[in-house]
């Protein structure tokens, strides 16, 4: 009798090791599961991806008027704002405002936190995509004062129209630069491949049918703001 007790409470035991190692192997089995998928979504995702599937902010939708808000895509050149339209009020500065939209609507994700960059794009003939924190070297702004003068140009909107009379030393080259960086965040540019056969970095994706003239000229306000 003793020994078939014996023989009972050995099969018992047996039985929940057993159980213990299949419940073991489960956890482990979805845990690699769980953590293969992760793995996997870090390896596909691209910030162009981030960029394609994030909508506006809800800020940006109530803050501006309905010519401005996201809609289809327009067909060529930038977007056109209607006559008789008034200008929606802000509560921000065109420089804050600049900022916002730069952080929310996936600028940041591609140039880095306040344009610093840093961000690899494989394959692309620079390595990373461009920063953009030092614009204003770019339009050759090199006097805290002019730079001062252009974000206020650029708050009015006007700054095609007062360029010529502002007195900023190489205002041409200015204005010319001004409207190829807004032809660029309107119309996108591919990246330059390094390997012509390897696989195509990001592109600078096309903004017109998400930002309205005014948006650009804050985001560039901004990025001029950095050099101050």
């Amino acid at each position: 009798m003793r020994r078939s007790d014996e023989g009972l409470g050995r099969s018992q035991s047996d039985v929940g090791v057993r159980n213990l190692w299949r419940v073991f192997g489960s956890v482990v089995f979805l845990l690699g599961a769980w953590y293969g998928l992760l793995i996997r979504q870090a390896l596909v995702w691209t910030p162009a991806r981030f960029i394609r599937e994030k909508p506006l902010p809800v800020w940006v939708s109530v803050e501006l008027p309905a010519w401005a808000r996201p809609g289809p895509a327009a067909t060529a050149g930038a977007p056109e704002r209607p006559s008789g339209l008034p200008a929606a009020p802000s509560r921000f500065s065109n420089v804050e405002r600049g900022r916002r939209l730069f952080h929310t609507v996936g600028c940041a994700v591609c140039h880095g936190v306040d344009g610093t960059g840093g961000v690899r794009n494989p394959n692309y003939v620079r390595d990373t995509i461009p920063a953009l924190d030092r614009l204003a070297e770019r339009l050759l702004l090199f006097e805290k004062a002019d730079i001062q003068r252009v974000i206020e140009g650029l708050a009015r909107h006007d700054l095609l129209d007062t360029l010529p009379r502002s007195g900023l030393p190489r205002w041409p080259v200015i204005r010319a630069q001004y409207e190829s960086l807004r032809s660029l965040i309107w119309n996108g540019n591919p990246a330059g491949r390094r390997d012509p056969q390897g696989p195509e970095p990001i592109p600078m994706p096309a903004w017109k049918s998400r930002l309205s003239p005014e948006d650009v000229d804050d985001i560039l306000a901004f990025l001029l703001s950095r050099s101050l």
